[in-house]
């Protein structure tokens, strides 16, 4: 079986065929069930999970009863087990995009520090590659989601670090001026990557030597209201 957390939860059998779970409730415990994979899961911090402050005539009852409806969803009910502490998602190694994820962030790190930018560059692509959008859309909102989050981020900031050790600067670039439109608050990000860019930057396929500079138009209240704009533009000059 695949189980997807990452994006919105997608589960699919030993077949790869994908299996349907329509209740909302279902799908924020299968979740929070697979944000501890292999591990048991308490009682209590799934009706937290599930259910918050909402008050409950049986919590303890509501809960089994999402159980039961779970384990005739999945094509191994025995997947899901009762234990002395709780709850616990029997998966494999494989199985879960989460734990894909940590394995190849932490390789990816590994190979950076160990000055193999290279490889840590498609390590760390192809954990990128397991997010999906909206990311994380059917966990509910537990302390450790945020944690997953900052994780990502920390992955892409790695990754650009990566991809600039191995000369991908023009690249990165193009990039961070979409991020920059998107998001104003993220023209820090620029001013980080700026200072590992070498300066003057080799013009390609000449003994030129460029030099790049950015412009930022800041407006503080834009018509359509929220954060000033940032108008970032990358000019070269010779």
């Amino acid at each position: 079986m695949r189980f997807s957390i990452l994006g919105p939860l997608e589960i699919s059998d030993d077949a790869g065929r994908p299996i349907a779970v329509t209740r909302p409730l279902h799908r924020s415990a299968l979740a929070l069930l697979l944000l501890t994979a292999g591990q048991p899961s308490s009682a209590t911090r799934l009706i937290a999970g599930l259910w918050g402050d909402e008050p409950l005539l049986s919590p303890d009852v509501s809960l089994r009863s999402c159980v039961y409806g779970i384990r005739k969803i999945l094509p191994d009910a025995g997947r899901l087990i009762t234990h002395p502490s709780g709850y616990l998602l029997a998966v494999a190694p494989g199985e879960l995009d989460l734990d894909d994820f940590l394995d190849l962030t932490r390789r990816g790190r590994d190979a950076l520090d160990a000055g193999n930018p290279r490889t840590a560059t498609a390590l760390l692509s192809q954990a990128i590659s397991l997010w999906r959008e909206p990311p994380l859309a059917d966990l509910p909102a537990v302390p450790a989601r945020q944690g997953l989050l900052d994780q990502r981020k920390e992955a892409r900031e790695a990754l650009t670090d990566a991809r600039l050790a191995v000369g991908e600067h023009r690249q990165v670039l193009a990039e961070l001026r979409t991020v920059v439109a998107a998001d104003p608050l993220a023209a820090i990000i620029c001013a980080v990557v700026r200072g590992a860019i070498p300066d003057p930057i080799p013009a390609a396929g000449s003994g030129a030597c460029g030099h790049w500079e950015f412009l930022t138009d800041v407006n503080s209240k834009p018509a359509s209201g929220g954060f000033a704009a940032v108008d970032l533009a990358a000019t070269r000059s010779t």
